[in-house]
């Protein structure tokens, strides 16, 4: 009888934790992809070599605006040249001329298992140290409360110190598609 309950309860912790792992409750793998680039003009990077699904992609570096015309913008296209857009910043939407970014995404923070094909960066009158990317190969459960954490991550405080709307019903593209 003893044996019994003893394998009785070991089995109901195995499934327990079979559960987490199959509801996808285990921590995402993230995987860094170093860059360390300084871009001054457009560029494409290809990344052939990450042939596995990736379900978020950030990324991390300094901007630094020239003028009033300057652009910097980020772009991920997949394998089926859908294009989604990682960051973007020029002097209407961004109060400062020189910042960093980390661990930021718009259209990126949560994706439907894409394949990366190529990483454009459109530049225009600034420069651009892209520090590094990172992607999760992992799809994460999504409810409102991860898109606000989302949003109030990317939600960067120059932008509010300038007026923008705090209100997390303004996030058209994360919160609509998803």
């Amino acid at each position: 009888m003893k044996n019994a309950i003893s394998h009785f309860l070991n089995s109901k912790i195995f499934c327990f934790f079979l559960a987490l792992l199959i509801c996808g409750v285990a921590r995402p793998q993230v995987f860094q992809v170093p860059i360390d680039s300084t871009y001054t003009n457009n560029a494409v990077l290809s990344f052939t070599n990450i042939t596995i699904p990736i379900s978020r992609m950030s990324l991390a570096g300094n901007v630094e605006l020239n003028s009033d015309t300057s652009l910097v913008r980020v772009i991920l296209i997949d394998v089926n040249d859908f294009q989604y857009l990682v960051f973007e910043s020029y002097p209407m939407i961004d109060t400062l001329t020189s910042f960093s970014v980390d661990n930021f995404c718009y259209e990126t923070c949560i994706l439907n298992d894409i394949i990366i094909k190529e990483i454009v960066i459109q530049i225009y009158n600034a420069s651009f140290h892209f520090d590094y990317f990172e992607y999760s190969a992992v799809k994460t459960a999504f409810n409102q409360d991860t898109a606000n954490k989302i949003i109030d991550n990317n939600e960067l405080p120059r932008r509010r110190a300038a007026g923008y709307p705090q209100n997390k019903d303004n996030c058209l593209l994360l919160c609509s598609t998803v």
